[in-house]
């Protein structure tokens, strides 16, 4: 594969075209490092989408300085979402593999090259996805390492928790779309639909990408993630095969952020879907209740770090 050199973003060339895509809102701040972690990739044969979420700081004249690079294509929408943006990328993407980045994260140089050549070479495999560092102010500090393991059960594994970000992941290209009804979690419910379609997804155990940790990151929005989950749990609270887990983690966020009625109607549910469920669910609820009795200096020792299964 090295040996040819394609133009760069060319959807003709015998190397694989990957379509890396940012949506960005508000974020012209961390922008730049993560345009120049994509036009950094070893491997060349890329275009980089950056979707516009109608920014009103300084993003676009940022994005306008980019340009000169043929690889770069920019689109500009009326406040969306993340999950229209993504959505835009997709459906503006011409490469045969897909690779989201926020635009406040950095890829590592070789990562589109070393999972591309695992995809390559492996066509039963959906997508691969890596290690992922949090930092704060650069990339060598890591404050937290997430692993790249293998997983027995992905779809099961991911109605409890999700166990890699976004970023982590190179994809072949697919018609699945992002819920565009959904303001946080997206990702969760997109990585769902894939894993119950069957899709093969296999560890890469290197840090490639890089997940950086501030105040303004969605992900530090807690309540509201965890009341989206609550809606994409329902999506699958009738289906045959997966109501027994989407009603269990269903109730244990809707526990855990006190929506009482929920909780109770996804306990109900369980008794008539899974016994097993139904049994984690009042251990998970004693657990909490157990939080709140004993003094919170006993607590860490009782149950480590842990707050329940819930993403």
């Amino acid at each position: 594969m090295g040996a040819v050199m394609p133009t760069d973003g060319d959807v003709s060339s015998p190397v694989p075209l990957v379509s890396v895509i940012i949506p960005v809102y508000n974020y012209g701040r961390f922008l730049p490092d993560a345009i120049q972690s994509v036009l950094n990739q070893t491997h060349r044969n890329l275009e980089l989408i950056l979707i516009d979420d109608g920014s009103t700081d300084e993003t676009p004249a940022i994005i306008q300085q980019w340009l000169c690079d043929s690889r770069l294509r920019c689109f500009r929408q009326s406040r969306r979402g993340m999950s229209a943006a993504r959505n835009a990328g997709l459906d503006a993407a011409r490469g045969a593999y897909i690779q989201f980045l926020d635009a406040d994260d950095i890829l590592a140089p070789d990562k589109l090259r070393k999972q591309l050549e695992v995809l390559e070479a492996n066509p039963e495999i959906f997508a691969t996805y890596c290690q992922t560092s949090y930092f704060s102010k650069t990339p060598d500090e890591c404050l937290y390492l997430m692993p790249a393991s293998p997983i027995r059960n992905l779809a099961h594994t991911l109605f409890e928790r999700n166990v890699f970000p976004i970023h982590s992941i190179l994809f072949r290209r697919c018609d699945t779309r992002f819920d565009e009804t959904l303001s946080a979690v997206e990702d969760l419910d997109f990585w769902i639909k894939l894993a119950i379609g069957k899709k093969v997804f296999v560890p890469f155990p290197e840090t490639l990408c890089y997940v950086r940790v501030h105040g303004g990151n969605i992900s530090t929005k807690l309540r509201r993630m965890y009341t989206y989950k609550i809606k994409v749990m329902e999506k699958y609270i009738d289906d045959p095969e997966y109501a027994g887990v989407a009603a269990y983690s269903q109730f244990c966020v809707a526990f855990y952020i006190k929506k009482h009625s929920i909780a109770r109607r996804a306990f109900a549910l369980l008794g008539h879907h899974s016994g097993i469920h139904q049994f984690r669910a009042f251990l998970f609820a004693v657990k909490q209740f157990i939080k709140l009795l004993v003094p919170w200096f006993v607590t860490p020792y009782l149950y480590g770090n842990s707050s329940g299964t819930h993403s």
